[in-house]
């Protein structure tokens, strides 16, 4: 059975992949935690590395990722061609990410980066 409007969500899924993969991935998110963004490590292709962790993961995993622990980060790199500290390095970057969205969606919706500054709008 053809679930109606199945090819909008699938579009939206994918356009909201791609958006937070070019978030992780970004200059300006590595920038905003005080690190220097230098692109690719190593010679390694940073954004490939990030794809296969995450293709790595269950779909609970993906979508739970505190569920992770140390034999599951085992198996995810393993799975990936990565390292454990691959794997951690991306979660913790994602729990950045994760907290930082929070701030900008606070309750009052005004709350800025900076602490309990408030927007003037």
């Amino acid at each position: 059975a053809k679930v109606p409007g199945g090819n909008a969500v699938s579009r939206l899924l994918r356009a909201t992949k791609d958006k937070l993969r070019r978030l992780l991935l970004s200059e300006t998110i590595f920038e905003s935690m005080g690190f220097t963004y230098l692109g690719p490590v190593d010679g390694h292709n940073t954004e490939k590395l990030t794809e296969a962790i995450i293709k790595s993961m269950t779909k609970r995993e993906r979508e739970r990722p505190e569920i992770i622990n140390a034999s599951r980060k085992m198996r995810i790199a393993k799975g990936s061609g990565t390292t454990v500290e691959d794997v951690n390095k991306l979660l913790k970057q994602f729990d950045a990410v994760r907290k930082m969205m929070k701030q900008l969606t606070s309750p009052s919706g005004k709350r800025s980066l900076f602490g309990k500054m408030k927007l003037p709008f």
